[in-house]
């Protein structure tokens, strides 16, 4: 495939004149929707890093046995002799509960949640043209 047009302007002075004849929008969804969605797939789904979960734990204190094992940035790699293959350091984490998930989120500033559930606001690229 070959692009054949690409809106991208070249300079600041291309871009203030394209922008000056264009109307940006964009959609989104409900930002409850959006929260719980994430909170189902990252969170409760495993699929955040171990540190994060670690974080989350500590902040809240909670503790007991882990739901699931998560990979952690560690830079740990080792042999799995038995499947022979290198596996990614994991560690067993507590899930938080959503009440739990919110909880967090309240204590947490937002220009430190993950982009998942960040405000459009903060990370909206047709915001900053305006």
């Amino acid at each position: 495939y070959q692009t054949m047009f690409r809106m991208e302007p070249k300079s600041s002075k291309d871009f203030s004149e394209i922008s000056k004849h264009f109307f940006n929008f964009l959609i989104v969804r409900h930002p409850f929707e959006r929260l719980v969605s994430a909170y189902r797939d990252r969170v409760e789904g495993c699929k955040m890093k171990g540190e994060w979960y670690m974080k989350v734990a500590d902040i809240l204190k909670l503790s007991g046995d882990p739901d699931c094992y998560v990979e952690i940035d560690t830079g740990k790699i080792k042999f799995n002799k038995a499947e022979h293959k290198l596996d990614i350091a994991r560690k067993g984490v507590v899930v938080p509960t959503f009440q739990q998930f919110v909880q967090f989120l309240l204590q947490t500033g937002a220009g430190d949640y993950n982009q998942h559930w960040r405000p459009y606001f903060m990370q909206c690229t047709p915001c900053i043209a305006n």
